[in-house]
């Protein structure tokens, strides 16, 4: 009998499901350009972001021209998964050193290069004062829920020591009425 090999699934490709960027904080070893803007990842490292799964690259924050939040646009759009062509050729086309030093060069023939760095480096610097003031905040909100949650918790929990201090029978005939207000709620 001959066996037919099975078709190999795409599931990743093929399916009808919407995936998000997975970014995360990439340094660049050649210069790089944002897939939303165009414009130049500039910085010694961490320059910008790259997703994971697509390898998009994107500024951490606001990019040219009307891109304001070159990430938060990239995050608002879908992945589209990996590509195993591309990622390839990435690799077949890894910087090479005489390259890099070539695309540099390249990039400083432009009169307003010096001025294009400078005003993105100061948006990039921006940008990061941005998260963490957010960072910040959303950590200052998460302790705030930690001691309103502990404020409700901590007298039930001395409710519930003082019915355990009156026996086990006790205990077990208020949580069997715990529990059946909580079913006829529902």
């Amino acid at each position: 009998t001959s066996t037919t090999p099975k078709p190999r699934l795409k599931i990743f490709r093929e399916s009808t499901q919407e995936h998000a960027h997975s970014f995360y904080e990439h340094s660049y070893k050649a210069p790089t350009y944002c897939q939303i803007c165009n414009g130049l990842l500039v910085g010694l490292w961490s320059q910008g972001f790259r997703c994971k799964i697509c390898h998009m690259n994107v500024h951490r924050g606001e990019g040219i021209g009307d891109h304001h939040d070159c990430k938060g646009e990239a995050i608002l759009t879908p992945c589209p998964g990996p590509d195993a062509e591309k990622d390839q050729r990435r690799e077949e086309e890894s910087a090479k050193l005489g390259d890099v030093i070539a695309q540099i060069r390249e990039l400083a023939n432009n009169p307003n290069f010096i001025k294009e760095v400078t005003d993105q480096l100061d948006k990039d610097v921006k940008a990061r004062a941005k998260d963490v003031i957010v960072e910040a905040a959303v950590d200052d909100e998460r302790d705030k829920n930690l001691r309103r949650l502990k404020a409700a918790l901590v007298p039930l929990v001395h409710k519930m020591d003082a019915v355990a201090a009156n026996g086990e029978l006790y205990v077990l005939m208020v949580l069997l009425g715990l529990q059946a207000l909580a079913t006829t709620a529902q």
